[in-house]
C-alpha cells in the first residue's frame, strides 16, 4: 500500500479530513507520500499515520508512546504542531509517554498512574512534583 493510499482511507471514513493539513504534515515530517508503507523505517510510518490522525481532524486522539521511535527534530516537531492544532482543533489528546520533555509546555493535564495503580489528576504545573518527588522511605540517610 502507497501511503497516499492510506490517506484516501482515511478521507473515506472522516468527513472533516484536511487535505491541507496532510500536506502541511508531510512537508514538516519530510516524509514523501508516493512511497509504499512498507519500505519506509518504523519512525517514518509513525509519521505517516500521525498524519493520516490529525488530517482527520478527529474528535479524540489516543497516542500510547508515539514520540518514542521518532528522531529528535520529529519529536520536537510534534509537540510544537500539537501545541497549535490544540488551539485550533476543539479536541481532546491523550498522549501516554514515560518521557516527561514530552509534557513539558505541550499538556495541560497529566493523568499520573503510579507503581500502586493510583490515578492523580494534576495540572501541568505539578510535572516536577509528580517525576522528581520522592517518598521519606526512599531517601538515603
Amino acid at each position: 500500500i502507497i501511503l497516499k493510499d492510506l490517506f484516501d482511507f482515511y478521507k473515506y471514513f472522516y468527513p472533516n479530513y484536511s487535505v491541507s493539513l496532510e500536506k502541511q504534515l508531510l512537508k514538516m515530517f519530510e516524509i514523501d507520500g508516493s512511497k509504499k508503507f512498507g519500505s519506509l523505517s518504523t519512525g517514518q510510518k509513525i509519521k505517516g499515520l500521525l498524519t493520516a490522525a490529525f488530517a482527520s481532524r478527529a474528535n479524540l486522539f489516543l497516542f500510547d508512546e508515539v514520540t518514542a521511535v521518532l528522531d529528535p527534530k520529529s519529536r520536537h516537531l510534534l509537540l510544537q504542531f500539537l501545541n497549535q492544532y490544540k488551539v485550533y482543533h476543539q479536541c481532546t489528546i491523550f498522549l501516554a509517554t514515560n518521557l516527561i520533555e514530552d509534557l513539558t509546555h505541550t499538556v495541560d493535564k497529566v493523568i499520573f498512574i503510579d507503581d500502586d495503580h493510583k490515578v492523580d489528576l494534576k495540572n501541568s504545573s505539578d510535572l516536577k512534583n509528580l517525576f522528581f518527588e520522592l517518598p521519606e522511605e526512599d531517601l538515603i540517610a
